[in-house]
């Protein structure tokens, strides 16, 4: 009688040890589905992101960046909790748990030593609060504003994915300026908004992701088309939102272009006609809506003018009586009406789709200073001149002169930078989603410009000893 081969029992075995482990797993869902199914389904999401983070990390976060110009449509759960804040939450735990096994390398660009002095003293300002239990929740903020944006970092740590994300945010972006604008033009809303409920954090993003889309316009040839869409498309949403922050944002950047020469005469003239085209259709098929709209905005623009200007003065008057940790985080709207003398008609605004009162300073950089201290605001103004700075030194770095695309996408996240931080004079915007993007972005493309430039140094090297030697160089 001839004997079993051997390699057949294991594989027997542990078919059949899977089987059974996969049939106790269904039984096990059965069950549990029919006590709690809410929460098995919230089980499986957890699990399957889990798995999905520990394969494919950058798909959590390409989810995350289309999602962004989306905050106030997919408020689920609830409107504090939304689907943007769990993967913020979710993203560092995911992605320090795969780094723990796969011992990844990790990438720390010199900008975050300024934020994490932020984060420190914006702790202090919390403990020394009059009522720390108001200030838990806007500190936690910061606290996950800091470590999605290192996670992120690490997850777009090369071009393809850096890119990749970069399309998907101009495309998601444009997706939502076209939802804005019908909302807008339908006369349901009186300004460009509704994927994000406000209309100045809605044109503060729009306008910061007009020069990524710019940058795939000039570098994706193929696609031309498909970008000058795109852009046409964020220009008419910015110009819509009708927000100060927005339009100072993009004369901003078209002065810094045209001063610098960073953005090329053609760029600046395509992008001239297409604002143009953009005012010439809008009030050629929607005069009358348009008119109406802007005066409606012409109408309010003195009392929110005087309002806006009667906060800054008690947020400055704030600072100076507590400039070393100021009042406490997310206090000002507690403390503003011992320091409004002129009682200004509160300023209006969209809080959860809701036509409300504003409770923030409408300055990013006076609420800091208000709130947490003039060393935390130091700080943060700091982190935001150490993204600059490290996107400056990536372009005089001799070892990027041959990397055309990197060059012009770190001139591109320059103009992103510069449109955020003009828009934070007019908007509370320190936790908004354009800082967050121009430190993501420039994070990824000058520290993973390192690595980069090692292996270009090191292709020169070669192909210099091969010429030198007398063979002949690779083609």
């Amino acid at each position: 009688m001839r004997s079993r081969s051997p390699a057949i029992a294991p594989l027997s075995a542990g078919l059949a040890t899977s089987i059974l482990g996969g049939a106790i797993v269904l039984i096990g869902l059965d069950r549990a589905l029919a006590v709690a199914p809410v929460s098995v389904l919230v089980g499986i999401v957890l699990v399957s992101a889990s798995v999905l983070v520990v394969l494919h990390p950058e798909a959590l976060l390409l989810v995350l960046v289309a999602s962004l110009p989306w905050e106030s449509k997919i408020a689920y759960p609830s409107a504090t909790v939304t689907m943007v804040a769990f993967i913020r939450v979710t993203l560092p735990v995911l992605f320090l748990a795969r780094a723990f096994v796969r011992r990844d390398r990790l990438m720390a660009p010199r900008f975050l030593v300024p934020l994490g002095i932020f984060l420190l003293l914006t702790m202090l300002s919390l403990m020394v609060s009059p009522d720390p239990g108001e200030g838990i929740t806007k500190t936690l903020r910061y606290g996950i504003f800091a470590t999605s944006l290192f996670a992120a970092i690490q997850l777009l740590d090369d071009r393809t994915t850096l890119l990749r994300a970069i399309r998907l945010l101009a495309i998601s972006a444009s997706t939502a300026s076209v939802y804005a604008l019908v909302s807008f033009l339908s006369g349901a809303l009186t300004r460009a908004a509704g994927p994000i409920a406000d209309p100045n954090d809605f044109g503060d993003l729009i306008v910061a992701v007009i020069p990524l889309a710019l940058f795939l316009f000039v570098e994706e040839r193929k696609w031309r088309v498909l970008w000058g869409l795109v852009l046409a498309t964020l220009l008419a949403a910015a110009l819509g939102s009708l927000s100060r922050g927005a339009l100072v944002g993009l004369g901003g950047l078209l002065a810094w272009g045209i001063l610098t020469r960073r953005v090329s005469a053609v760029a600046l003239l395509g992008a001239g006609t297409m604002i143009a085209i953009v005012l010439v259709v809008g009030f050629a098929f929607f005069g009358s809506v348009v008119e109406r709209r802007l005066s409606d905005r012409e109408r309010i623009t003195s009392s929110s003018a005087a309002a806006r200007i009667a906060f800054w003065e008690a947020a400055a008057n704030m600072t100076a009586d507590h400039p070393l940790l100021g009042v406490g985080p997310e206090r000002f709207d507690a403390e503003r009406e011992k320091y409004l003398y002129n009682s200004p008609i509160p300023l209006e605004g969209r809080e959860n789709g809701q036509q409300g009162p504003v409770h923030t300073v409408h300055n990013s950089y006076l609420e800091v200073a208000a709130e947490n201290g003039i060393p935390a605001a130091a700080a943060f103004c700091l982190f935001l001149l150490a993204i600059w700075l490290s996107l400056r030194h990536y372009l005089l770095d001799p070892a990027n002169l041959l990397d055309a695309q990197g060059r012009r996408l770190a001139v591109a996240l320059q103009g992103v930078l510069i449109a955020a931080v003009l828009s934070g004079f007019f908007v509370s915007a320190e936790l908004e989603a354009s800082f967050w993007l121009a430190a993501v972005l420039a994070g990824a493309l000058t520290a993973g410009s390192v690595a980069g430039a090692r292996d270009l140094a090191g292709r020169l090297s070669r192909k210099r000893v091969e010429v030198v030697g007398g063979g002949s160089p690779a083609v």
